[in-house]
């Protein structure tokens, strides 16, 4: 029996694929463009499908063929299209994710963990805020292309919240704030240019601007997000089926300090504006019920991912 990872190549996707199979995992890999050099050093263990959430009769073969027992979600539209052309986002992001859940539910499958966001949050500028737990209400931001992605996170939620109630199933929501790690700034539809990315664009050249000293944001590293996945996907009789996932709370001129530490020649600067930022969250639950601490620190994480980067552009490893 095998995990099914919807987009699999992506970016969390490819950690994941990475960390569950050294964890002794089968993994069956859906994606709807396959980036096999995203998982090159194990891509022969594991199987890699292109195909599209769209087709919920071609999910139910996927699942029968391959003898899935559970499917970890990741396949999501990031961009909205703008204001002109919502529409392919709430397609892949609403109706495909849906699609997953009537496929598993058909299929007889009942363990689907997926990613919601902590967009189900309206942004915010504030240097402090107050943690937002899981039983807050929920507000997307109405006035920009975040909100319209949290919406649709919002409906899943509450979709999943219908099929396990009125079907017995068993799915899960991790709602993660602002991961970081190789393949970000690569996502299909995000912008490339987002502060976290910055430690990648300054290793390789390019100007990169931080936000504010005193704004503070959450920073995790990919693989302590993909462990939050694997530990989700195998929790027995789960109390909660919504996580928020966040890592340390750092003020931005801490991280700026140490990048320009790094990089001493890097071209690194501070915004003269405050930048829109995710809602601070509480992780208590990801403790208690999870029983997970994130293993990188935020600078252990930007060493990794600084070497992840060097790695792909064939430059040299600098021990950590």
């Amino acid at each position: 029996m095998a995990i099914l990872i919807t987009g699999g190549t992506g970016f969390l996707g490819r950690h994941l694929t990475r960390h569950l199979v050294q964890s002794g995992e089968s993994v069956v890999i859906l994606d709807a463009v396959p980036n096999r050099q995203a998982v090159a050093d194990v891509v022969d263990q594991v199987k890699v499908l292109q195909g599209d959430v769209m087709e919920v009769t071609a999910l139910i073969d996927v699942i029968q063929r391959n003898k899935i027992e559970g499917i970890i979600h990741l396949a999501y539209y990031l961009g909205t299209g703008g204001i002109r052309n919502p529409l392919p986002s709430i397609n892949v992001n609403c109706i495909g994710t849906t699609n997953i859940f009537e496929a598993a539910r058909l299929s007889g499958l009942k363990r689907v963990v997926y990613m919601s966001s902590v967009a189900v949050f309206p942004e915010r500028t504030a240097s402090t805020a107050p943690e937002l737990s899981e039983d807050d209400p929920p507000a997307p931001s109405t006035s920009n292309q975040a909100g319209l992605y949290g919406a649709c996170k919002l409906f899943n939620e509450h979709t999943a919240d219908y099929y396990n109630h009125a079907y017995g199933m068993d799915f899960i929501a991790i709602r993660p704030t602002s991961v970081f790690g190789e393949g970000r700034g690569q996502r299909r539809g995000a912008a490339g240019d987002h502060f976290m990315v910055a430690p990648e664009l300054a290793l390789l050249g390019k100007p990169v601007v931080m936000p504010q000293d005193e704004q503070i944001a959450d920073w995790l590293y990919v693989a302590d997000a993909a462990e939050v996945f694997r530990r989700a996907y195998h929790l027995e009789h789960p109390q909660s089926r919504v996580f928020n996932m966040a890592g340390p709370s750092r003020k931005t001129g801490e991280i700026t300090a140490y990048l320009r530490e790094l990089l001493p020649d890097a071209n690194i600067s501070v915004s003269d504006k405050p930048v829109a930022l995710t809602s601070l969250v509480n992780t208590d639950r990801l403790r208690t019920e999870l029983g997970f601490t994130p293993k990188y620190t935020v600078e252990d994480g930007i060493l990794a991912y600084l070497n992840g980067v060097r790695k792909r552009e064939g430059m040299p490893l600098e021990p950590r």
